[in-house]
């Protein structure tokens, strides 16, 4: 026996956009969150109305390396831009001087790390106040009081999206690797 979807549709078939539309529940508004880029009328109205979202004609995207922190230690860009977002590739506290790991534990690696974070994303015109995701990857995650101490002096409310992952391993035997999603458009922030 055939079981009938909802939408009249048998499995498989996928229902045409206006039926979807009709069926679909309302979204929670984002603008409870009280943050400055969602204070503006219909700031998310567009991201609602599938079918209205215009398509970009193209999409830029652009690699580069920093010039103000140390290279990537492999085949890789430190930063891409697809956009009008930056991809900052992970980051570990690497002494420029030496080119190896920087000594001083979770907290000196965790203040580096987010320095180079800083410097990156100035370069490329952004800021620490327009990153959207932050994942830290940790070698052991009863560091985190410690890593959040640090953090917090780099980030302000409205925080972005957090991610922190324990890993076995790091490059260069690192404790802490920083990797970011920011924007670089002025008119909006996350």
């Amino acid at each position: 026996m055939m079981h009938q979807h909802p939408t009249g549709n048998p499995p498989g078939n996928a229902p045409p956009v206006h039926q979807l539309q009709s069926q679909q529940q309302p979204q929670p508004s984002l603008q409870t969150l009280q943050h400055p880029a969602m204070a503006q009328p219909g700031a998310f109205q567009a991201a609602n109305a599938i079918p209205n979202i215009p398509q970009p004609s193209c999409t830029l995207i652009h690699a580069y390396n920093a010039n103000t922190v140390p290279a990537p230690l492999g085949p890789y860009s430190s930063v891409v831009r697809v956009d009008n977002a930056l991809y900052v590739s992970g980051v570990v506290a690497i002494d420029p001087k030496t080119d190896k790991l920087m000594v001083g534990g979770v907290e000196a690696e965790t203040r580096k790390a987010m320095i180079y974070v800083k410097r990156i994303l100035e370069e490329a015109g952004s800021s620490l106040e327009r990153m959207a995701l932050v994942r830290l990857y940790v070698t052991h995650i009863g560091d985190m009081e410690k890593i959040n101490n640090v953090y917090e002096e780099f980030v302000s409310a409205p925080y972005p999206a957090r991610v922190m992952v324990e890993v076995r391993s790091l490059p260069l035997g690192a404790h802490i690797e920083v990797e970011v999603m920011a924007l670089i458009s002025s008119t909006c922030r996350l």
